[in-house]
Formats: structure tokens, C-alpha cells, sequence
């Protein structure tokens, strides 16, 4: 009964290895997708870490009032400048497509 047991034992074990011999170029295979599927999200991982720094630095700057669009969130006297700078060029294009001749003279010889 034992040396029955015993060879069940060493038949299953046999199946065992012959499964994961067979196993093994489809394992390898699917380990090796995994390391790069791995490192590709190392390499994204990084990539945004750049992305999120750089953002960062930019959002920075502009709480401390940096650059144009930094003087523009922190100084209204600017934001209202540009504004009526704005409107004034709006108007004067009107008046130019409207009134033309006020700004070109056309002489024909």
C-alpha cells in the first residue's frame, strides 16, 4: 500500500513537471510582456513625473505674480488696461472698415 502511494505521488509529481515544462515557453513569454508592459509604465511613470513637475513650477509663477499672465491674476490695474486697450482697437477697426477713406488717401495720377 505504501509503495502505491508512493508511485502516485511520484506520477503526479512527474504530471506536474511535465504541465509546467510545457508551460514554460508560454510562462516565459508572459513574463517577458510583463517586464515590458513594466517598464513602459516606469517610462510614463517618469514622463509625468516631468509633466507634474513642470507644472508645478509654472503654477508657481504665477501665484507669485510672474510673467504676463501672472501680472494679469494678481494686478487689476493691468487686466483693466488691457481691456479698454482692447476696446479702443475695436473701436478703431470698426471706424476703419466703416470709414476707410478717413485713414487711406488714394490718389490716382
Amino acid at each position: 500500500a505504501g509503495g502505491a502511494r508512493l508511485t502516485a505521488s511520484l506520477n503526479r509529481t512527474a504530471d506536474g513537471l511535465e504541465t509546467a515544462a510545457e508551460a514554460g515557453p508560454e510562462a516565459a513569454s508572459a513574463i517577458a510582456r510583463a517586464d515590458s508592459t513594466l517598464a513602459s509604465l516606469n517610462r510614463t511613470s517618469a514622463t509625468l513625473d516631468r509633466a507634474v513637475g513642470s507644472l508645478e513650477t509654472v503654477l508657481a509663477r504665477l501665484e507669485r505674480g510672474e510673467g504676463t499672465l501672472g501680472q494679469l491674476s494678481r494686478n487689476d490695474s493691468l487686466y483693466v488696461n488691457l481691456n479698454r486697450a482692447a476696446e479702443s482697437l475695436e473701436r478703431l477697426l470698426t471706424d476703419l472698415r466703416e470709414n476707410p477713406g478717413r485713414y487711406i488717401k488714394l490718389q490716382i495720377f
